[in-house]
């Protein structure tokens, strides 16, 4: 019954002769009826009645009453019980206002006395005095900061009178583990009450009232000794959650993730202390319905905990305690709880598809003329703006931009067509050969080449200068090597290397003349479109998502920033520089003292000579000690976090920082982006709302039957814990490689295997060569490879990044949500427009879940097109614990683990 209800069924009563007694009343004044009623929702506590009384000639104050468990004759119960009700209903707590509050009530207590009677006939169940106490613990806990939780406990407690005297070792807080039945052994008081804080613990023990401990109903014996019905697991399971006919309904209310109070949940806490792993059970069952604050489930959490360590019976439930549905018990309220699977069944894995999802799929060439047209709009219009094509993978983008380049050359237009690597960049070159002659492509076409390998020691060095990050270091590097060792030669004693050196060096020398790049197509990466600066293009085409490249994220040891402290004795003579020397000083130390996993901030340093004059004295001096681009990450960073170790074998990861370095195209002109995994409002944030036109097609029909096994996580943590059980895994992709299927005969065995691609993370490509899987990929480097089109395909893994790039990234790009440190993990249900599902992400910030999910999303979806499942039938298998979106998935595991 609600607030309303309850205080009109106070006005009828109060006509009525049957009256409770006073000694089972407390009552409490409210201060702020809001949070009052809010909170009595939240915990389960509800008044008996409400009214008002005059407290001044002028002044009016309401009071709540509540019925409690036991008799409150005693004062000091009387003072326990309105102490934790302030505490719980009426704000945060805070020690000198709840001092006060008593006080005040202990003077009013003889009038308000007389306010103390409800009819017997209110429905409203007794407050169990345990569950006030540890709930009003626990909010106290819950709201203090700095580890000071356990301290203001014992203030508390000692505020409301738990100790027999000052002599008495009563109350005490301790800073060492405690193991609570030893603590119950060793106690010869009524109760012992110990409570985790976190780092300390409350000890507290005390005999305010005897019937405290005495909460139920009926004779513990009589309970001990109910037969236990002889069920075998599978039984037990259908008779209490699955079986219609015979389900616990309570049981199945909670799996069905329908609400239950915490009167009820308080209840359960009761019947299943003794079961191992309940309580982890029913807390994840709490996270996963979502309909619960962080302090109901550590409430319910304590008050298992406590139940267990003070004994109470083993096994048996007391339906009529709790149970709303106690009067027409399926199980004549003889259930007997022996194992946890009794609890819940588990739904980690389970996937479900939404019935709101409604995407309708359409024919790949309808979706392919729509583009055409979409793209045709967007050429001819007007406006210089980023037009975001997200488009099924695989449904033709590149080929329709490579339609276009006819027009483009006939009309002199300068386009950049920028792809995600080299690799990729020459495979479109090579189909332009089917749309443009060779004398046309010669003349006005540009490959933006890579460095070839001329030789071992030639390719070393120069990746020591582009690795840290000092591209013009690179550049004389190469033009003197090219001078000393290969201009003297003969044209016809050059190597095809350094022929191709040659090249390099004159494409690249041209690119930095704008008049003789005008109405030129100009292919090259993503990575080295950002320096493309002296080009003044006409259209940007831009082949894959982006995002990567403008919001550049790299770690680096700290080891290397020490090293760069070193600049304080090499740069010192150097007045000019002085103040800016400092300041680079200045970061350094912020950097390497950071408290680890707490996000920073950092403004960009604008001094080019100082970056330059840094670059050149590592470049000359100490070369050897970087591996990242360090000094770049010093001044263009905009964020950064120190990465915090989880166990003894994180060294290296815990010496690591992670930095994020925002950058812009430098272009002012149409530019089109088209990727099959791009996101809205990242967009927006990367452009500026009003400068994107983001375009989402339908998804096309697919030919490929894809298939998902997702009963565990296959994180990179999961991997390294069943690396030794890995071919359990596999049969699948081994069925793929060694038989094909003979309609005649059934599964053959192939005379040669047809090794399926497998797709998984880059440290553990090697295991699956050891099992005799040559075909591998990893994550990171899959997007646009065109060349496995029809073969099978096994993608196998979550490709979770390291939370502190995710983080990184909401910073960045959504700061009015800006987190302060990398957040923890939880279980939950989640959904992403397609599929519900359990997923481990945060629970509290939004963006945070946004940008996790949209980045593994993304890693699958790239992996699966490689096999190009709009037209090819090959079988596609993917092993993770996340649904992509665009997918229809035939899922292997939807059902419950035991």
């Amino acid at each position: 019954m609600n607030q309303n209800q309850i205080v009109d069924h106070l006005l009828r009563s109060r006509m009525m002769d049957s009256l409770i007694h006073l000694d089972e009343l407390v009552c409490i004044a409210i201060y702020e009826a809001d949070i009052f009623r809010s909170m009595c929702e939240e915990l389960d506590i509800h008044p008996a009645t409400t009214f008002l009384m005059s407290i001044s000639d002028d002044e009016q104050r309401q009071y709540a009453v509540f019925r409690i468990n036991g008799c409150v004759t005693d004062q000091r119960v009387r003072k326990v019980a309105v102490a934790c009700l302030q505490v719980l209903l009426n704000g945060s707590y805070n020690r000198r206002k709840l001092q006060k509050r008593l006080a005040m009530f202990q003077n009013e207590h003889d009038r308000i006395s007389t306010h103390l009677s409800i009819s017997d006939q209110v429905p409203v169940g007794r407050l169990d005095m345990v569950y006030l106490i540890e709930t009003a613990c626990c909010k106290i806990n819950h709201e203090s900061s700095g580890g000071n939780g356990a301290k203001s406990i014992k203030d508390f407690l000692n505020d409301i009178g738990l100790r027999l005297n000052k002599n008495d070792a009563d109350l005490e807080v301790v800073r060492r583990p405690m193991n609570p039945q030893a603590e119950i052994t060793k106690s010869c008081g009524p109760l012992l009450y110990i409570l985790d804080t976190g780092h300390n613990f409350v000890k507290i023990n005390f005999a305010v009232n005897s019937q405290m401990d005495q909460q139920v109903d009926g004779d513990p014996e009589t309970d001990r000794t109910r037969s236990r019905l002889a069920w075998d697991d599978t039984d037990r399971i259908d008779s209490l959650v699955a079986n219609e006919s015979t389900a616990c309904r309570l049981l199945q209310a909670l799996d069905r993730q329908q609400k239950l109070t915490m009167s009820e949940l308080n209840g359960l806490c009761q019947s299943l202390c003794n079961i191992k792993a309940a309580a982890t059970r029913l807390k994840q069952w709490m996270r996963l319905t979502d309909m619960y604050s962080e302090l109901q489930i550590a409430v319910i959490d304590r008050l298992m905990s406590r139940y267990r360590r003070i004994g109470y019976p083993h096994n048996a439930i007391r339906c009529k305690s709790f149970c709303p549905y106690h009067e027409d018990c399926r199980q004549r309220q003889e259930i007997v709880f022996c194992c946890v699977s009794d609890l819940l069944k588990q739904r980690q894995n389970h996937i479900a598809t939404m019935k709101s999802s409604g995407r309708q799929r359409k024919a790949p060439e309808t979706i392919r003329n729509e583009m055409r047209e979409q793209f045709d709009r967007d050429l001819n219009s007007d406006e210089n703006k980023a037009y975001v094509y997200k488009c099924f993978v695989g449904i033709g983008k590149t080929q329709m931009y490579l339609e276009r380049i006819n027009s483009f050359i006939q009309d002199e237009v300068t386009v950049i067509i920028a792809l995600p690597t080299h690799q990729l960049k020459n495979d479109v070159m090579r189909r332009l050969a089917e749309h443009v002659n060779q004398e046309v492509i010669s003349e006005r076409i540009v490959n933006v080449p890579d460095l070839p390998k001329v030789n071992e020691s030639f390719e070393e060095e120069v990746k020591s200068y582009y690795r840290i990050g000092n591209s013009s270091g690179a550049r004389k590097y190469i033009e003197d090597y090219w001078r000393a060792n290969i201009a003297p030669k003969d044209h016809n004693e050059l190597t095809d290397e350094e022929c191709e050196l040659e090249q390099y060096l004159q494409v690249t020398s041209s690119l930095h003349d704008k008049d003789q790049m005008l109405g030129k197509i100009i292919l090259t990466t993503h990575e080295r479109l950002f320096s493309l600066v002296h080009i003044q293009p006409d259209i940007v085409i831009i082949d894959e998502d982006i995002t990567p490249s403008l919001l550049k994220q790299e770690s680096v040891g700290k080891s290397e920033l020490s090293s760069l402290k070193q600049l304080e004795e090499l740069l010192q003579n150097d007045s000019t520089r002085k103040a800016n020397h400092q300041t680079i000083i200045t970061r350094l130390n912020e950097i390497i003292n950071a408290v680890p996993n707490r996000l920073y901030t950092l403004t960009r340093l604008n001094d080019n000579s100082l970056k330059a004059a840094i670059l050149h004295t590592v470049s000359q001096q100490r070369k050897e000690l970087f591996q990242s681009r360090v000094v770049e990450l010093l001044f263009n960073a905009t964020e950064f976090v120190t990465h915090a170790r989880v166990n003894e074998e994180d060294e290296e990861e815990a010496n690591k920082v992670s930095f994020v370095v925002r950058r812009e195209l430098p272009f002012q002109c149409k530019t089109f982006i088209m990727s099959a995994t791009a996101d809205r409002e990242v967009y927006e944030r990367l452009f500026q709302p009003e400068k994107v036109i983001f375009v989402e097609f339908e998804l096309p029909i697919v030919a490929a039957a894809i298939t998902m096994r997702h009963d565990y996580s296959f994180s990179r943590t999961w991997f390294k814990e069943k690396a030794s059980e890995l071919d359990d895994f596999l049969q699948y992709a081994q069925l793929l490689r060694d038989y094909e299927l003979d309609r005649s005969q059934g599964l053959v065995r192939r005379q040669s295997k047809n090794q399926p691609l497998i797709i998984t993370f880059k440290t553990f490509e090697d295991d699956f060569k050891r099992r005799d899987f040559d075909l591998t990929l990893h994550y990171g480097k899959v997007s646009g490879i065109d060349e496995y089109a029809g073969r099978s395909i096994v993608v196998f893994g979550t490709p979770n990044a390291h939370s502190a790039i995710y983080a990184l990234y909401v910073n960045v790009l959504f700061p009015e949500h800006r987190l302060q440190n990398i957040p923890a993990y939880t279980g939950q249900i989640v959904n992403n427009g397609r599929y519900q599902f359990h997923f481990r992400t945060d629970k509290d910030n939004e963006k945070f879940r946004k940008i996790h999910m949209w980045m593994v999303e993304s890693e699958l979806v790239q992996a699966v097109g490689r096999a190009r499942p709009i037209t090819n039938k090959a079988p596609i298998r993917i092993y993770s614990n996340y649904p992509p979106s665009v997918f229809d998935l035939t899922y292997l595991n939807n059902q419950s683990k035991k």
